[in-house]
């Protein structure tokens, strides 16, 4: 479990990490258990940036061999996950479809090395109106799809590759904040340019877009399944990249409209309390959020890799990553339950009387497979941690317009 790892293995893990990114000073104590903290770093997909410099920790031969081993098998994602973006890049643009990558090669950039930046599936978006052409294309080229009712995106593979075709705002919030997402989302390709790097040339997002890509991920996997240390990372090295005003200027206004400017100031601080970023003023103090949004941090893992009870604790604290967080848990129970009979009884929306049924009948089964072991949970640790995560959400204030004429009055 997450929270078992001792504070000397975090720790070593932070200095490794900062010392790739930041330089951070690295002091290697007289006894670590190396195996604990490779381990976190798959865990937080931090891998390639944690060992960069493996042959100066005089690990044994043989963690020496498993690590070059599993590092080599890094490498190779990421190449392939580069000619993901050159392959989508050639294809799209050939056939006239606009499209704009979300997240991949437009956070890797950023880094010292970008092939040290652990990579996934090639996110990218296509407008509505082209995504019924861009489908009928990646068919034709022997591509498979899944998740084809996703609100946002579908995924499509073939073989080694993965792309990620979304054609919605990610994570749309659930409140008055929607139509000012939408506001800066409308001009996401008028904003994007054409870039040049040593693997291809692809559409990357502008500076604006790419942060607010960035805080808008962040934010809807920290309340539903969890996030890792990958993304402190790419949030770090992109912030470090703007002087204080360039980063005031292009972001504080348009961050507050939609209640992510406060999100923004305490990711960064986790950056520079734990990686040694350089502090600038526009993140302001409140280190001690900083270190409460680690906390978090650090139980998700990369993709709630670190406590699955992550993912059951975030139906007591909203219906969406994007909904509202301040309804009692109990109430949000019953709303997370109407979710989950809807989406397994599709009657249930002509018929409300099948919601008490579906609440009986699956929790009943949930608490039996919690009893057999076949689902992790802990209900007494569930209910607590669901209540220490609202409490630290609300005090982040994400998407939520009337604290934002409160921070304008504080600022």
């Amino acid at each position: 479990m997450a929270n078992s790892i001792t504070t000397e293995t975090k720790t070593m893990l932070f200095h490794l990490v900062g010392h790739s990114l930041f330089s951070m000073p690295l002091e290697l104590p007289e006894t670590i258990d190396w195996e604990a903290v490779i381990s976190q770093s798959h865990a937080q997909a931090v891998s390639t940036l944690a060992f960069e410099h493996y042959q100066e920790l005089g690990l044994s031969e043989e963690l020496t061999l498993k690590l070059k081993k599993y590092l080599k098998k890094c490498t190779v994602s990421n190449f392939n996950c580069f000619h993901g973006h050159k392959y989508l890049h050639e294809i799209l643009t050939k056939n006239g479809i606009p499209y704009c990558i979300l997240k991949g090669a437009a956070s890797a950039r950023y880094y010292p090395n970008p092939l040290l930046r652990a990579m996934g599936d090639v996110d990218f978006y296509v407008p509505p109106e082209y995504t019924a052409q861009a489908r009928d294309i990646f068919s034709a080229e022997g591509f498979q799809f899944k998740n084809e009712d996703h609100r946002y995106h579908i995924s499509i593979y073939k073989d080694a590759m993965r792309l990620e075709m979304h054609f919605a705002p990610i994570a749309l919030p659930q409140s008055e904040m929607a139509s000012v997402f939408f506001e800066y989302w409308s001009d996401l390709l008028e904003g994007a340019s054409l870039v040049q790097d040593v693997f291809s040339e692809y559409v990357l997002p502008s500076d604006f877009h790419h942060g607010f890509i960035l805080l808008t991920h962040f934010q809807a996997h920290l309340i539903s399944i969890g996030v890792g240390l990958r993304h402190v990372c790419d949030w770090a090295v992109f912030a470090n990249s703007f002087s204080n005003d360039e980063f005031v200027a292009l972001f504080e206004e348009r961050l507050k409209r939609v209640g992510l400017w406060r999100l923004a100031q305490v990711l960064s601080l986790v950056a520079v309390r734990y990686l040694g970023m350089p502090h600038k003023p526009w993140m302001g103090e409140d280190y001690a959020l900083a270190t409460a949004l680690m906390e978090d941090i650090w139980r998700g893992g990369n993709f709630g890799v670190g406590e699955k009870s992550k993912s059951i604790e975030a139906m007591l604290i909203a219906d969406s990553p994007t909904a509202s967080i301040h309804k009692s848990r109990i109430v949000q129970a019953f709303r997370s339950l109407n979710i989950v009979v809807r989406s397994h009884w599709s009657a249930a929306k002509r018929c409300p009387l099948l919601y008490p049924v579906g609440w009986i009948y699956f929790s009943a089964r949930f608490l039996v497979r919690v009893m057999t072991g076949r689902r992790e949970g802990n209900l007494i640790k569930v209910y607590a941690q669901s209540g220490k995560r609202k409490k630290l959400y609300r005090r982040l204030r994400m998407y939520e317009a009337e604290k934002i004429e409160k921070l304008k009055m504080e600022n």
